[in-house]
Formats: C-alpha cells, structure tokens, sequence
C-alpha cells in the first residue's frame, strides 16, 4: 500500500463467560483460499520471508 501507513486494531468485547476477539487492518486482504483454510483451522504457514 503504497503513500498509506499499515494500521492494525484489535479490540474485544467481554460477554458473561465469553471474549470476542476482532483484528482488523487496512492490508489488501486475504485470497478466498487463504480464507477457506484458515476455516477449516489448516496450517496456512507464514508469509515471513527469510532475509539473511
């Protein structure tokens, strides 16, 4: 995202027993794969790239 600086919020709400986590950021997105993975709790791996 080039001119915009990243940004990642995370909030939560509390209710009773429970706590509802939300992460929200302004990146591009994740591909409906990623999305149909991480549905079905698969190992997605990393996007961290090695640069050493």
């Amino acid at each position: 995202m080039k001119g915009k600086e990243s940004e990642i919020k995370v909030s939560y709400e509390v209710n009773g027993e429970e706590v509802e986590i939300s992460v929200k950021d302004n990146g591009k997105g994740l591909s409906k794969e990623m999305v149909e993975k991480l549905k079905k709790g698969e190992d997605v791996g990393t996007t961290k790239k090695d640069t050493g």
